[in-house]
């Protein structure tokens, strides 16, 4: 059998449906068991392309991952070093961030005292103008905040193309259980789970379960046909 004849075949293929007697019933079985016969030549008409085609395939990502692998694997390495030497630049960035404006706010503190106690100096010495002042001046002592800048360009330029910075998080789920918690409660969005409905069905199923919150569950039946031997 050719491709042609099988196209004919599916041409003249019944393709209007009505069931409702038992006889257009029976009909309807035999048509099923019709169209059971023609998907099969189907199938074993395509079936030794299909597995020539997936064995040239099979083949040829086999020789490709055979030649990706060793790159990759170094690029993973490199991708770590160049992750863990930014990721201690950016700490020590933070850190040093911290000690300065600690520093800075250790300054603003004592600007504040000195300004406050030669306030009161000048009150006891009845120069109310001047205590005012320096009472004025203690309340809105600032000074500007030291950034740290990073050693690392957000982007370096180079001949070949750029390398730009780029910050992420990873995560590790260790409780299942406290992670659909957390969507019930409303602090996670539904939409970063995937029900598997066709492992659902089965158990509820197997279960006899018909009511489930969260579910509409209705029986259907179906007709199964089988040719006569």
């Amino acid at each position: 059998m050719d491709e042609n004849t099988l196209q004919m075949e599916i041409e003249l293929s019944p393709n209007n449906f009505i069931v409702n007697s038992p006889e257009s019933y029976a009909d309807a079985g035999k048509t099923m068991l019709s169209l059971n016969d023609l998907l099969s030549k189907i199938k074993n008409y395509w079936q030794p392309l299909k597995q020539k085609a997936h064995e040239a395939h099979k083949a040829i990502t086999a020789k490709e991952n055979e030649m990706l692998k060793p790159i990759e694997e170094r690029k993973k390495i490199l991708s770590s070093k160049v992750s863990a030497y930014l990721t201690e630049q950016d700490r020590i960035k933070r850190e040093e961030q911290k000690r300065l404006d600690d520093e800075r706010r250790e300054l603003e503190k004592a600007e504040r005292e000195r300004l406050e106690t030669e306030s009161k100096k000048a009150e006891e010495s009845w120069d109310l103008k001047k205590a005012v002042e320096l009472k004025a001046q203690s309340e809105s002592v600032y000074i500007p905040p030291t950034i740290v800048q990073s050693e690392i360009k957000k982007t370096v330029v180079m001949d070949e193309g750029t390398m730009s910075t780029k910050k992420d998080i990873e995560v590790e789920i260790i409780n299942i259980s406290d992670i659909l918690r957390h969507i019930i409660s409303g602090k996670l969005p539904s939409f970063i789970i995937s029900i598997n409905e066709l492992k659902l069905k089965q158990f509820l199923k197997m279960s006899g379960i018909m009511e489930l919150s969260g579910c509409n569950i209705k029986e259907i039946i179906n007709a199964q046909v089988r040719r006569a031997k």
